[in-house]
């Protein structure tokens, strides 16, 4: 397989291609379009997503410490149980979306009992997305927009949500001790069983 992602001013192509189990650690893959490609159980670590299309693309279980997906499409990709420790998503696209070629409609952005300790949500677009059960420990928040989130179980412990929105968000046994909520937005948010300890 090729990884060459330009060539030319031409951006890569790796649309609905089956990469599992490669790895792709530290390669230069911005702008590269691969929408609906399975990169499941790949290592990627610090590889570079800025401004790729990864729309419905599958990281399930793959090792994303330190990737970058800045301004990345990644509306309904799914990251189940990857390792994205100090990960970059600013300003990317994770809301919930439909790939064309895929059967499975319109799907919500998976990062359900991911670790993404001290990753960069800032500025980006969660509306709907699923990070139940993960690991957010020291993740940036700050003015995402995280409208009906699923956070059931998250582990949000100083966390900065400094002028996040989280209207209707799903925050159900959510631990937020010692998190950042100034100017944060919880309207009708279900925060039953949210631990609050030190905020």
């Amino acid at each position: 397989v090729r990884y060459a992602m330009k060539n030319g001013g031409r951006r890569g192509d790796l649309s609905s291609r089956d990469l599992s189990e490669h790895n792709l650690a530290g390669l230069p893959m911005m702008e590269l379009r691969a929408p609906g490609a399975l990169l499941d159980r790949c290592t990627l670590a610090k590889t570079n997503f800025s401004h790729a299309d990864l729309f419905d693309a599958s990281f399930l279980e793959s090792d994303c410490r330190r990737t970058s997906f800045f301004h990345a499409d990644i509306r309904g990709a799914r990251f189940h149980r990857a390792q994205l420790a100090g990960a970059n998503f600013e300003g990317a696209d994770l809301r919930a979306g439909t790939y064309i070629r895929s059967d499975r409609g319109t799907t919500k952005t998976d990062l359900s009992k991911a670790v993404m300790e001290e990753a960069n949500f800032s500025k980006a677009k969660l509306e709907s997305a699923d990070l139940s059960g993960s690991n957010l420990r020291r993740a940036n928040f700050t003015g995402a927009r995280m409208s009906s989130v699923d956070l059931t179980d998250a582990d949000l412990r100083g966390a900065n949500l400094t002028d996040a929105k989280l209207t209707g968000a799903i925050l159900t046994g959510a631990n937020l001790k010692g998190a950042t909520l100034r100017g944060a937005s919880f309207a009708r948010a279900d925060m039953r069983g949210v631990d609050l300890d030190g905020v």
